[in-house]
């Protein structure tokens, strides 16, 4: 799964789980924070497939946050961690992450599995750089708050041995502890209610604690949502040094308040996370770890990764009123009665191949009637095993600013557009589902924009500092009749630069959910990436390279097609060039023959010509 996919997944929880609450999810800059509305986690690698596995541990992170911010009183939690000391906030922490999944769970039994994946990757951590530590795993005011967990996640019945494992790690005073601690927090129904049980279990760790000053202030209601804006930190994904914990909070290995895998830091100003779950590490586990001189893509020395993606949009375009613009304009006169004929013609030579003669049985060959009133056995005919025309046709139109340019007579969107036209009324009575789209980006305003300011003010880099706008002109399961006057609005519309990569990830991610068999498509360009980077285009150019190879991955063949310059051909196995409408009776309609009608349509091409 891309990451636009990802993103998709893990924001799906705002349609489910933070519907009430009005909760979203965003991806943006390199830290992971909440401020009560609005999950933010780290930017992902747009070049990186990932897993099944990793995709369900973002689910698990993003259903745990949503949790906390329904159902924990955050200024209680908050307050009371800040008040209470370091021992004190994590064994807090734990009991609160072992409520809010067990009220999670119940309302919504599909989170599990994603909470169950989150868990699997955090006991995997422990058990990997703490399970045979003895000056850890047997100090009680060290391990008691990540035993509770352990503990806890088992009975709510996450599928995994590795709570087993975990504790088995552990002395059995502490296993006992953890059981009896569990036992009490199944009657806790409320921030409040964990927070006086986790000053009666730090009472017996640690009787002279800061804890004694707690105090549960106002009335704990579940579901009083998070106030105030409260940040986890930077995710980098750095690698740990030696002696760090979980996480890369270390330095503090032999510190009896500090316990591994909790991430460090102040839980009182920290956005509770699944315990072990640090922004880093789930950088890390998502991909997001390349150091210096590393690359996750063959095309790239760096991951390529956008500010954020909460901004990009996927829009219908608005239906054109202005009676000057005809559709009619946009149709390259003969091209495409020519681009018709000589599709039909090659789809009509399939079909007719369909029949094959010189068999000894089946139904008589007509044309072999003369043989057989001579006595030969092979004057039959079978049906051939015929495919169908089971096609999904993406036409992907660059509407960047450079695009109003072109040779004095026409624009090259101009040209791009008579293009998209073009092909879509020669393909349009051929059963094949085709949809038209336009993109281009744009520069982020407001808030956005002072944050993207800030971001890069402390150094940090991203693949794309732009927004997306990716504009719908014609749906696939839309007629054209109804797309005309959308379609004539296209030359219009150039303007702004564009990231062709997120683009065609954008449109290959459609094209996967289409039913079809065969997938194509189409871009229609002018030259090279061009947007507001942190690097240069080089880094731009390689994202796109890895887009178009993850398409072809995926099953979805890419043909480029340069709009006046054959700029675009190094990104393109598969490329053809247009100066002039006219060119598209050649070999575009080869081209978009050949992807269609498969490993026999070069000669089915030659016959229909």
């Amino acid at each position: 799964m891309r990451a636009v996919e990802l993103e998709q997944e893990c924001r799906g929880v705002s349609r489910t789980i933070g519907r009430a609450a009005g909760i979203r999810v965003v991806f943006r800059g390199n830290e992971a924070s909440t401020n009560g509305k609005v999950i933010v986690l780290p930017a992902l690698d747009h070049t990186v497939d990932y897993t099944k596995e990793q995709v369900q541990v973002a689910r698990g992170y993003t259903d745990h946050e949503a949790a906390h911010l329904i159902l924990t009183d955050m200024a209680q939690y908050q307050e009371a961690a800040a008040q209470g000391g370091e021992l004190f906030a994590f064994t807090l922490n734990a009991m609160e992450d072992i409520r809010i999944e067990r009220e999670l769970t119940k309302k919504y039994p599909g989170t599990a599995q994603n909470l169950c994946a989150t868990t699997v990757a955090v006991n995997s951590e422990f058990l990997r750089e703490y399970a045979g530590k003895p000056e850890v795993t047997g100090n009680a005011k060290r391990i008691l708050p990540l035993a509770i967990t352990w503990e806890g996640r088992k009975r709510l019945g996450y599928p995994t041995s590795t709570n087993d494992e975990c504790l088995a790690s552990v002395s059995e005073e502490v296993r006992k502890a953890a059981s009896r601690i569990c036992d009490a927090l199944e009657a806790c129904h409320s921030t409040g209610d964990c927070i006086t049980l986790a000053g009666a279990v730090c009472d017996e760790l640690d009787p002279q604690g800061q804890h004694k000053q707690v105090r549960v202030v106002g009335k704990s209601r579940p579901g009083n949502p998070a106030r105030g804006n409260v940040s986890s930190g930077a995710a980098k994904g750095k690698g740990k040094k030696d002696g760090e914990a979980p996480g890369g909070k270390g330095g503090k290995g032999d510190q009896p308040g500090e316990l591994p895998g909790s991430g460090g830091g102040n839980p009182g100003t920290d956005s509770p996370l699944p315990v072990g779950l640090t922004p880093e590490k789930l950088a890390e586990l998502l991909g997001n770890d390349a150091g210096p001189g590393e690359s996750l893509d063959p095309y790239l020395a760096e991951p390529y990764r956008p500010f954020t993606t909460e901004a990009d949009e996927l829009v219908d375009a608005v239906p054109s009123a202005d009676p000057s613009l005809s559709y009619a304009d946009l149709l390259p006169a003969g091209a495409v009665s020519v681009m018709r004929r000589k599709l039909e013609r090659a789809l009509l030579a399939k079909q007719n191949r369909a029949w094959l003669g010189g068999h000894q049985e089946g139904r008589l060959d007509s044309r072999r009637l003369v043989s057989a009133l001579a006595g030969r056995p092979n004057v039959y005919k079978q049906r051939e095993e015929d495919e169908e025309i089971d096609t999904a046709l993406a036409l992907l139109v660059d509407l960047s600013g450079s695009m109003r340019n072109g040779d004095g007579a026409v624009s090259k969107a101009e040209c791009a557009a008579k293009t998209a036209v073009a092909l879509s009324e020669a393909v349009d009575k051929t059963g094949v589902v085709y949809g038209v789209f336009g993109f281009q980006n744009r520069g982020f305003t407001g808030q956005l924009a002072d944050d993207l300011r800030n971001a890069t003010d402390r150094g940090e880099r991203f693949g794309r500092l732009s927004r997306l706008r990716t504009i719908i002109f014609k749906g696939f399961d839309e007629p054209l009749v109804r797309a005309h006057r959308k379609l004539v609005t296209m030359p219009t519309l150039a303007g702004g630069d564009n990231s062709d990569g997120d683009h065609v990830a954008i449109i290959a991610g459609l094209l996967k959910k289409r039913p079809e068999r065969r997938k194509i498509l189409m871009v229609l360009s002018d030259g090279l990436p061009s947007t507001r980077t942190s690097f240069d285009t080089a880094h731009l150019g390689g994202h796109l390279l890895a887009e178009v190879e993850a398409a072809e991955r995926a099953g979805i063949v890419v043909v480029g097609i340069g709009i006046m310059t054959d700029g675009p051909r190094r990104y393109y196995q598969r490329f053809a060039l247009v100066n002039n409408p006219m060119d598209l009776a050649g070999t575009v309609m080869d081209e978009v023959a050949q992807v269609m009608l498969g490993e026999r349509s070069a000669l089915l091409m030659r016959k229909a010509s």
